[in-house]
């Protein structure tokens, strides 16, 4: 039997995970989706590297401002939860971001804000990635049970967890 990972003795599921996405050039406009089966956040960094100059130390004499690489984020769904057209009875999240479109259909500009909560007694998080596009996606059909799978990468500009960012966000507009 595998480990199930406890926090602060409460088992974290997918019904304890909303992820909502709204789309700042369409009024905000904004959308809960269902339908995921795994978001990986991609690795965040702030590279500080030391600063030399003449002392007789010979070591580092500061560490500047750093520069700041927000994470690739990556989300596999259930293929028909990303593209299932409009006729479908509920709306998939192609066809979501396709109404902010200029025309309609090229979805790979649109720009998102993403929340994503963990909502369960024992955990309340609150993760945020701001100005993300889509940046690539893949499928993969497989002779399983499993459903065929959509996965997609994604770029972003800004991250927070809880309202805590790596980078400065005292400067920010």
């Amino acid at each position: 039997m595998a480990d199930i990972a406890l926090i602060n003795g409460t088992a974290i599921s997918w019904g304890d995970l909303i992820w909502t996405v709204q789309l700042p050039d369409l009024q905000g406009t904004e959308q809960r989706f269902y339908g995921f089966s795994k978001i990986s956040f991609g690795e965040e960094k702030r590279e500080r590297p030391p600063v030399w100059g003449q002392n007789r130390s010979q070591a580092p004499m500061a560490l500047p401002a750093g520069q700041y690489t927000p994470p690739t984020p990556s989300i596999t769904w259930i293929a028909s939860s990303a593209d299932a057209d409009s006729k479908a009875n509920f709306t998939s999240y192609i066809e979501f971001l396709r109404r902010a479109a200029p025309d309609g259909r090229s979805y790979g500009n649109v720009r998102q804000n993403w929340i994503l909560q963990v909502d369960n007694p024992g955990s309340r998080v609150i993760y945020a990635w701001q100005h993300v596009v889509i940046t690539g996606g893949s499928a993969d059909w497989e002779a399983t049970a499993e459903a065929l799978k959509r996965e997609m990468t994604f770029g972003c500009l800004r991250f927070s967890i809880n309202g805590a960012t790596m980078y400065d966000s005292t400067q920010e507009v």
